[in-house]
C-alpha cells in the first residue's frame, strides 16, 4: 500500500528536524567553546596589561629617585660666584 504524499513529506520532515537538532547542538557547543576561549584570551590579555602598567611604574619610580626630582631645588649663585661667570652646581644632598 502506497501511503499519501503528506505522510511521506511529514516523516520526511521528521528525520530533517532531528539532523537539524543534531547539527545546531554542535554548533551551539562551537560557539560555547569560542567564548569560553575569548574570555581566556581577554583576561591573559588584562594580565599582561597589568603586569606591563606595573613594570613602567617601578622604571618611573626608579628614575624619579636615580634624578632626584624630590630632592630640593638648587640654591641661586652667590654675587660672588656670578661675578666669576661660575654656576650653582647641585650639592647631591
Amino acid at each position: 500500500m502506497q501511503r499519501s504524499v503528506s505522510i511521506n513529506r511529514t516523516k520526511k520532515g521528521k528525520e530533517t528536524a532531528d539532523v537539524v537538532a543534531v547539527e545546531v547542538k554542535e554548533h551551539l557547543k562551537t560557539l560555547v567553546e569560542a567564548q569560553a576561549t575569548q574570555k581566556d584570551l581577554k583576561a591573559a590579555q588584562e594580565k599582561k596589561e597589568a603586569k606591563l602598567m606595573e613594570h613602567k611604574n617601578k622604571l618611573l619610580d626608579k628614575f624619579i629617585e636615580m634624578f632626584g626630582m624630590t630632592a630640593e631645588p638648587v640654591k641661586p649663585c652667590a654675587p660672588a660666584d656670578a661675578a666669576r661667570g661660575n654656576e650653582a652646581t647641585y650639592d647631591g644632598s
